[in-house]
């Protein structure tokens, strides 16, 4: 099983696929230790929505996961912002 530590550096990793343009402050915000929850919570979301899709779950739960990833996303996305205002 993974550590928190590797599952936040996927979760970034994810983020960073799915959000280019903030790539670069993404990895600062981590490396501040800043978003790693939100980037493990990523890393769950996602992981467990790949394999929803996989399995042909419900409809209702994979549009649920959906917009959890999506609402994750929105708050990194406030963050960056946030953290590039503060400079």
């Amino acid at each position: 099983m993974p550590t928190d530590e590797e599952q936040a550096e996927r979760g970034a990793k994810r983020l960073m696929l799915r959000l280019p343009a903030l790539r670069r402050q993404i990895e600062v915000l981590v490396s501040n230790g800043e978003i790693c929850a939100l980037c493990t919570a990523f890393e769950d979301a996602t992981t467990t929505l790949d394999r929803l899709r996989k399995e042909k779950a419900s409809t209702v739960i994979i549009r649920d996961y959906e917009q959890i990833c999506a609402e994750i996303e929105c708050e990194v996305v406030a963050l960056c912002k946030e953290a590039f205002d503060r400079q």
